[in-house]
């Protein structure tokens, strides 16, 4: 299948030695392609659409901060060429005098391809989601419009399924049809036909997540915040399928991951403060067993800020 195109046959145990060994042949591209994996580290590869969290802004206590968004990102690596597009919530609570809780959700539309070596790339689709749960601690800001300087360490779960397809062109047996008379000699024959080998992809991931902002104030309409997310995936059960209507391709496999590298992910928050909206960007580079994942990150955030009635 590397070269696009497989060849699929029955060999005749009455056929004649000369047509045994062309048959064989024949079979030698299909042996080939069906010991290939789609993707030589596709199964081995580690799938990440996890956003950073979001700018984590100032707040007094039995203050909250409720935020949404929208994230594009897109991961290259491995033979995967994938871009993702993301809707998020978040809600930070400060619940002491320096620190407090933030949780979110993401939920992803992915699309992209694989390039399996061939001449021609599986195209993929699927959807997944990221529930992250972080706590912080701010030692700078004393008030909800001074400079500050988010702490946060905290752990993620998520799931994400991708589907795929690649067509390519292959000979399959029609019928048998014989020689004579006088001497008859049965033999196959085959005819050309498009076949189409389906891939699907689950993978599950825990993990946890670190870093700090600083957030700046530049003057009443602006907050700078750079910051710089650490991650870490412990656990990543990935469990591919692949099938051919035609071809006798079908295999499934069921890997655990393992723990990771530490992914370090710095980037940066640009907010207006009078009405709570964000424009960022981060850069995330993972090293896995088949090689390295880039990921770039552009959001657009908003968000509302709360006082309980029970609020200093």
């Amino acid at each position: 299948m590397r070269g696009g195109r497989a060849v699929a046959g029955v060999i005749d145990g009455g056929a004649p030695r000369w047509y045994f060994r062309g048959s064989m042949r024949r079979l030698l591209p299909l042996l080939l392609a069906a010991c290939l994996p789609v993707g030589v580290h596709a199964k081995d590869t580690a799938i990440q659409f996890a956003p950073p969290p979001f700018a984590m802004t100032n707040l007094v206590v039995n203050d909250a901060l409720e935020g949404k968004g929208l994230d594009y990102m897109g991961l290259k690596g491995n033979g995967f060429d994938l871009k993702c597009g993301t809707y998020s919530q978040s809600s930070m609570d400060r619940y002491w005098d320096q620190g407090g809780f933030v949780r979110g959700a993401a939920f992803q539309l992915i699309y992209g391809t694989l390039d399996t070596g061939g001449s021609d790339r599986f195209s993929l689709f699927g959807e997944g989601f990221t529930l992250p749960l972080t706590w912080y601690y701010d030692p700078l800001s004393q008030d909800d419009d001074d400079n500050s300087l988010p702490i946060y360490i905290g752990v993620h779960g998520g799931m994400m399924l991708l589907s795929g397809r690649m067509s390519f062109e292959t000979t399959v047996l029609d019928h048998y049809d014989s020689t004579g008379p006088p001497f008859y000699i049965s033999y196959p024959v085959y005819r050309n036909v498009t076949d189409t080998l389906t891939l699907d992809m689950l993978q599950v991931q825990i993990g946890w997540h670190a870093g700090i902002q600083y957030g700046l104030n530049l003057g009443d309409q602006l907050k700078v915040i750079p910051y710089v997310n650490l991650s870490q995936d412990v656990y990543n059960l990935s469990n591919a399928t692949e099938s051919a209507i035609y071809s006798p391709i079908h295999s499934s496999t069921s890997t655990n991951l393992g723990v990771l590298p530490v992914a370090v992910a710095p980037g940066f928050d640009v907010v207006l403060r009078k009405i709570g909206l964000s424009l960022g960007a981060a850069y995330q580079s993972t090293s896995q067993a088949g090689g390295s994942m880039k990921q770039i990150n552009l959001h657009f955030h908003w968000s509302r800020k709360f006082r309980s009635i029970c609020g200093a």
